[in-house]
């Protein structure tokens, strides 16, 4: 099962689709009334393509009797790189669209702030196509891949970003990620580049120039991010105190989730900035939210370490995190 699947509940009338991974066993599912629910995986099976065809053939019988319009859940997320052996030494690129939008993209290399355009096209829905070949005898020196994409269906749908990714691999974690690609049906090496809680936000990027150039200070805060040129890039300070927020909510446990939010959407933005290292101020208090940031970086194939940040200034009250 992957992120975008349909899925039916063995012990309910419920279907939907998985759009997180809570743990290995257990994934939330949103059905057709919108609400986002969590499954043992154990308690859900695929609905097939096959399954929807065999049912659309039977023939139909003629009544005066309404019936009432069933909407499947539409799947917004799912999107995926994934590599397959070709051999013992190159690795066969896919990108995959396991939602139901259908996302004209674009693929390539950056190394050193150099582009170099591989493919573009269109993937449809449910599907995927190689873009490229890779050669495992030269992974040390894999340039970054980036993947461009727009999202489109027809008719009324909520309006999505255009979605900018890039990975850059770490042995550590690149031989960790074998899985079956979805779609393709193969086993393989598989990323999910749609995997955080949000979409990843535009990012402004007049308003990142105007910071690098000017030499004011600002002060380090979520909705105020402070960005000053470093050697190899930019640097930026994220205060995720409630205080900084004017609507986080007053509940702790709405609070915590919140503020992972945040956390999620700067760094899905310092990513596509291209920025170098990236520090989040998140207090000691109980340590929960400390903790969940830790790791999820620890997780996250973009982020090269991290590390508690400026003891003397924050105590163990921050985490910096140095980024690929």
């Amino acid at each position: 099962m992957n992120i975008g699947d349909k899925v039916r509940s063995i012990r309910g009338q419920e279907e939907g689709t998985i759009v997180r991974f809570i743990s290995s066993t257990e994934v939330e599912v949103e059905i057709e009334d919108g609400f986002q629910i969590p499954f043992m995986v154990r308690d859900l099976v695929l609905i097939s393509k096959d399954e929807q065809a065999f049912f659309d053939d039977k023939p139909t019988t003629v009544s005066n009797t309404p019936k009432p319009q069933t909407t499947s859940a539409f799947s917004s997320k799912g999107i995926f790189v994934g590599m397959h052996h070709k051999n013992d030494k190159l690795l066969e690129v896919f990108l995959v669209n396991n939602t139901d939008f259908q996302i004209p993209y674009t693929f390539g290399e950056e190394e050193s702030q150099n582009y170099k355009a591989i493919a573009a096209g269109v993937l449809k829905a449910k599907s995927y196509q190689q873009v490229h070949e890779l050669n495992l005898d030269k992974f040390e020196r894999w340039p970054a891949l980036v993947f461009q994409g727009l999202f489109f269906k027809a008719g009324p749908t909520q309006y999505r970003d255009p979605f900018v990714q890039r990975l850059k691999f770490r042995a550590s974690n690149f031989y960790k990620s074998k899985a079956e690609i979805p779609q393709l049906k193969k086993d393989g090496y598989v990323f999910q580049l749609d995997a955080s809680g949000k979409p990843p936000q535009p990012l402004d990027k007049e308003k990142l120039r105007e910071q690098m150039l000017s030499g004011k200070k600002q002060e380090e805060s979520e909705f105020q991010i402070r960005s000053i040129k470093k050697n190899k890039g930019l640097t930026q300070t994220i205060d995720l105190h409630a205080e900084n927020f004017p609507d986080a909510p007053k509940d702790k446990d709405k609070l915590l989730s919140f503020q992972i939010d945040q956390f999620e959407s700067a760094l899905d933005e310092a990513i596509i900035a291209g920025v170098d290292e990236i520090t989040f101020v998140h207090g000691v208090g109980n340590g929960v939210l400390r903790l969940e940031i830790q790791r999820r970086l620890g997780q996250n194939p973009q982020v090269e370490y991290f590390k508690d940040a400026q003891k003397e200034k924050f105590g163990y009250g921050a985490t910096l995190a140095k980024i690929l």
